[in-house]
């Protein structure tokens, strides 16, 4: 008995749940895990042929999500960068400015091209 998903099932999956979405696990049959638990968030890595999910969560594990066995979801928010630390809050405009120069920068290499 073939125990693994077609592969309409694996693409929908990749569709669904792509490369740098953020899941949350709600709960894993895992005898052997011992460091997640229902609540913990990750990072969808990548999904491989047999349909699990593999994610670097943010408790530095690396265990993967089997299709059909473990349960999980998908996160959708938009990062707040409000943070009462005007440090950071600088720094992050800093960033945004950087990235904002590199992009126009390229910009205006490609139409020279």
């Amino acid at each position: 008995m073939d125990r693994f998903p077609p592969k309409e099932v694996v693409e929908r999956l990749r569709e669904q749940y792509p490369i740098g979405s953020r899941i949350e696990l709600v709960s894993m049959d895992d005898p052997y895990n011992d460091r997640l638990k229902s609540g913990d968030e990750g990072t969808v890595g990548f999904i491989d042929d047999t349909g699990t999910i593999f994610a670097d969560w943010d408790n530095g594990s690396k265990l993967g999500l089997v299709y059909g066995v473990d349960s999980y979801r998908k996160l959708e928010y938009e990062p707040d960068f409000v943070t009462g630390n005007s440090t950071l809050e600088a720094s992050i405009l800093q960033d945004k400015a950087l990235i904002r120069q590199c992009i126009d920068g390229l910009g205006a290499y490609a139409m020279d091209i």
